[in-house]
């Protein structure tokens, strides 16, 4: 096995411990699906790939997690699981596992960056899945932040949505595939910009719901007999 290989196996098994670990469904859901959201995540990357938007035109990490995040709300509708618990349950092994597979990047020569001659520089070229990795890390200090001060449930996979997504947009132009594809942004950059505007427009709306709808749920809790 490649170090790329055993990196993202770590990853994977990092990622299902981690959701049982802060799971907020029963975790023989998170079992059930764990397989089935890496299989749609790898299926996704490849087609990713193939049609030409993956590094080298081989893998794609957006389509594993758009893939993967359809195959979850696929499975949490079929089960009627609460789709922001769902996420807030598989929310903080994301950053952590793209950390892991960073570096499985970083070893086996892919995903490389474009030439520089700052010092720290390997073979001239910037360590651009170095960078992305210690995005990750820090942005799964970002979501376990989101996640213990959120108002309601799904705002640490939304707050993962939004910050991998401005991550993959700043550290787009230093990646040796960035290729643009209209108005000077590449594909990658686009469905990042797609990802954050739909994560906070989610975001908003969720908030707003709530917020609107806690005085009625307080006007009935004091209405009903025997609280307090």
């Amino acid at each position: 096995m490649t170090a790329y290989g055993a990196l993202l196996l770590a990853a994977l098994v990092a990622g299902w411990w981690i959701a049982r670990r802060w799971a907020e469904i029963d975790p023989l859901h998170v079992d059930r699906m764990a397989p089935l959201v890496v299989a749609s995540g790898l299926a996704g990357a490849s087609l990713f790939g193939w049609m030409g938007g993956g590094p080298g035109g081989s893998r794609g990490l957006f389509g594993a997690l758009l893939a993967g995040v359809g195959a979850g709300i696929a499975y949490a509708a079929s089960r009627k699981i609460a789709l922001g618990r769902v996420g807030d349950t598989f929310a903080p092994g994301l950053p952590l596992g793209i950390a892991l597979g960073r570096v499985g990047c970083f070893l086996e020569g892919c995903c490389r960056g474009t030439p520089t001659s700052l010092p720290w520089a390997v073979g001239g070229r910037h360590p651009a899945q170095l960078y992305e990795s210690i995005g990750a890390l820090l942005l799964a200090g970002f979501v376990a932040l989101a996640r213990r001060h959120r108002r309601v449930p799904g705002e640490a996979f939304l707050a993962f949505g939004v910050g991998y997504g401005a991550l993959r947009l700043a550290l787009e132009p230093l990646r040796g595939n960035h290729v643009p594809a209209a108005l000077g942004l590449t594909i990658h950059q686009w469905i990042a910009a797609a990802v954050v505007a739909v994560c906070v427009a989610v975001l908003a709306l969720r908030r707003s719901l709530y917020a609107s709808s806690r005085p009625g749920i307080l006007r009935r809790g004091r209405a009903s007999p025997g609280t307090g």
